[in-house]
């Protein structure tokens, strides 16, 4: 959106869209990469796409067995280079809540979720945390193996309840192309998976 409640959003592409292979990593182990993300500078509002391979629990499964919370937890606790397991359980524990799941008209199913993102504590302040709002889906590259498509959505927390109906409707409406109808520049994530180095 580009207005969400009194909030008017200036959004910038600050990552043009871009293959997975050659995009910027968000993580250490190259597995999260942002494929998009446009941004607004006066309002530290950021709208990002990601996209990583399905780990852990959810490559084990199909994805309607998974539920928002087993999505949330697995892409965050990925995301989030903790030092030790028990730090980024109590990350999770903390800062995540899952959503809503639901399937869409071509059976691709849906994974909404909103996570936290604590604020620095300066001296004599209030730390000031991010809200966020992801949709996730997922699927196959050329080898079969799922992917998840994220869009994140993040504002201060300040912001959060005034841009929050807007948010959850563009999160609403975020849809991925079924595979046979994709637009023929579309390139798998798995092709040229290490292209970028």
């Amino acid at each position: 959106p580009v207005k969400a409640g009194n909030v008017d959003l200036k959004m910038t592409v600050s990552r043009k869209p871009e293959k997975y292979s050659s995009a910027a990593p968000l993580s250490s182990n190259f597995r999260h990469r942002i494929v998009n993300q446009m941004l607004d500078y006066n309002n530290v509002v950021v709208y990002a796409m990601y996209v990583c391979p399905a780990i852990g629990i959810l490559k084990r499964f199909p994805p309607s067995d998974w539920t928002s919370q087993q999505v949330a937890d697995t892409i965050l606790l990925d995301r989030l280079n903790a030092k030790s397991i028990e730090e980024g359980r109590r990350y999770l524990e903390e800062n995540v809540e899952g959503g809503s799941k639901y399937q869409d008209e071509d059976g691709t199913f849906y994974f909404q979720y909103e996570h936290l993102e604590p604020g620095r504590v300066s001296k004599g302040q209030e730390p000031e945390g991010r809200h966020n709002l992801a949709v996730t889906a997922a699927r196959p590259g050329q080898d079969g193996s799922l992917y998840m498509f994220s869009l994140n959505m993040g504002c201060p927390e300040k912001l959060w309840e005034e841009m929050k109906p807007a948010l959850y409707e563009a999160a609403n409406s975020f849809r991925v192309d079924p595979l046979q109808s994709v637009a023929p520049e579309y390139v798998p994530p798995d092709k040229d998976p290490w292209a970028i180095l």
